[in-house]
């Protein structure tokens, strides 16, 4: 006696069939949330990179830099040297404010951070992946905090 194993060519078709449908279903979604991600990367490593630079100026006991040009940032003192560039998100990650609302769209002369841990100006830089619902900004208060906001909606943050 033979006993009969494996997948019957039925099976293996609804198992394609079953693949297919979720793939036409997930890939869209995916590819519509990659520009979101890509925004909320390039923000988190700014809010991360504003961080680091006030804890070297406090550890190196001397102000650090962070300078924004129009689609790049760069941190500099002793213990970093950094640039950051946004076009290697993708998805059109770059600095602007929301439509209406008025002032720089990265502070001018950009952050420092004192040996103290506070910094020389308030001051956030707005980024956006040019959808007009999505845009973050990321800054220094004057007391050395970094904070992140998302935009509600007008020129209100949360």
């Amino acid at each position: 006696m033979r006993k009969n194993e494996g997948f019957t060519i039925f099976e293996l078709l609804m198992v394609i069939a079953i693949i297919g449908i979720i793939s036409a279903v997930a890939i869209p979604n995916f590819m519509s949330a990659l520009p979101r991600r890509r925004l909320n990367q390039a923000v988190q490593e700014l809010h991360n990179d504003l961080q680091r630079a006030r804890l070297a100026a406090v550890k190196d006991r001397e102000n650090c830099a962070v300078t924004f040009g129009l689609s790049s940032y760069t941190i500099a003192c002793t213990s970093i040297n950094k640039t950051v560039d946004l076009s290697r998100y993708g998805s059109n990650v770059h600095f602007e404010r929301p439509q209406g609302c008025s002032g720089n769209v990265t502070p001018a002369g950009g952050i420092t951070f004192t040996a103290q841990g506070m910094s020389t100006i308030n001051g956030y830089a707005y980024l956006t992946n040019g959808v007009e619902e999505e845009h973050y900004r990321v800054g220094a208060l004057s007391s050395g905090v970094v904070a992140m906001d998302t935009h509600v909606g007008g020129c209100t943050w949360n």
